[in-house]
């Protein structure tokens, strides 16, 4: 079966964004099982997808925009030539981009952020988005998610996420629910987690229920209420963290048990985001506490800090330094 390329690149487009049919997918399957070579060509596209391009696309999604663009691409019937030289490129863009495929129904289903797709975003607030499962999801700032318009319609639920989020699963055994970051894919039935996928490291806190964590070379994690896991250089651990301290930027709650200062250090880190680092003068301490904290200021914070271990913390702004 000869298919002309560029109905393979529309299928495999279709493809790529789910919106292919039962005769599409024939046809695909047909012409990537005919030899190596389409096999070949159809994992590159796949796997560009799953681990660059695709996720880095939602990023750049901006819903209001979209359908401007749409209108200007269906009015500009004349396509572009292409050095043969680009070739492999333009197909590539073709499939990873397939807002830029020039059919009118073509454009309408694929453009990100139109047609099928949802998007939510934040900037320096959280925002609470209820999905159509009755599934909620709260976005940290500077975060993003995007999914199916039709996401209760579909064999799987499935969230594209770029920074932190804290997810509540509506329960249904029949449509598992998962989250893809750049660097993990998170799998659920029914439970409460957060996820967090910033700078190249990526982090998941199950507070109820159960999950499963992958990373791109297919190793996973089972995961139950209080555990974490984290991905950082190309590996996939279990995290010894505190889950309830994991999502502070939620609860504005921080419970430490039996914890040395460099791990309470730690976690005021990433609670308190105006501390950018932390400088130790002071000599090692034994000394373990158990406290807690609750919509407190971060001067207070050190300042019990400071009855409890009897340093000197001083924070100008950016640092804090710790000194006896």
């Amino acid at each position: 079966m000869n298919k002309p390329e560029q109905n393979i690149e529309h299928l495999i487009a279709a493809y790529l964004s789910k919106s292919i049919s039962d005769k599409e997918l024939e046809i695909l399957n047909h012409w990537k099982n005919e030899n190596s070579e389409n096999e070949q060509e159809f994992k590159l596209y796949v796997d560009t997808w799953e681990r660059s391009c695709g996720l880095k696309l939602f990023q750049q999604i901006n819903a209001s925009e979209d359908w401007c663009k749409v209108k200007a691409k269906l009015t500009n019937k004349k396509t572009p030539k292409i050095n043969r030289p680009y070739r492999f490129f333009s197909k590539v863009a073709a499939v990873l981009l397939p807002a830029i495929i020039l059919t009118g129904v073509g454009l309408y289903w694929t453009t990100p952020g139109f047609g099928r797709w949802d998007t939510a975003s934040t900037d320096q607030n959280k925002k609470e988005i209820t999905l159509p499962d009755s599934s909620t999801i709260i976005l940290n700032r500077n975060s993003k998610i995007i999914y199916l318009k039709k996401f209760n319609q579909t064999d799987s639920r499935e969230i594209k996420l770029n920074g932190e989020a804290y997810f509540k699963v509506s329960h249904n055994k029949q449509k598992p629910f998962t989250v893809k970051t750049d660097n993990i894919l998170v799998s659920v039935l029914g439970t409460e987690f957060n996820v967090n996928d910033k700078r190249n490291i990526a982090t998941v806190s199950v507070t109820k229920g159960k999950v499963k964590v992958s990373d791109p070379d297919n190793n996973s994690l089972i995961l139950i209420k209080g555990e974490s896991a984290i991905y950082n250089n190309g590996k996939l651990t279990e995290a010894d963290n505190n889950t309830t301290n994991d999502i502070y930027w939620l609860t504005q709650k921080l419970i430490f048990e039996e914890a040395t200062l460099s791990e309470i250090c730690k976690s005021l880190q990433k609670a308190y985001p105006e501390i950018k680092s932390i400088k130790f003068n002071a000599k090692k301490s034994d000394i373990k506490i158990t406290t807690s904290f609750n919509q407190q200021t971060l001067k207070e914070v050190i300042e019990e800090l400071h009855i409890h271990f009897g340093k000197k913390f001083t924070f100008n702004g950016k640092v804090l330094t710790i000194s006896d």
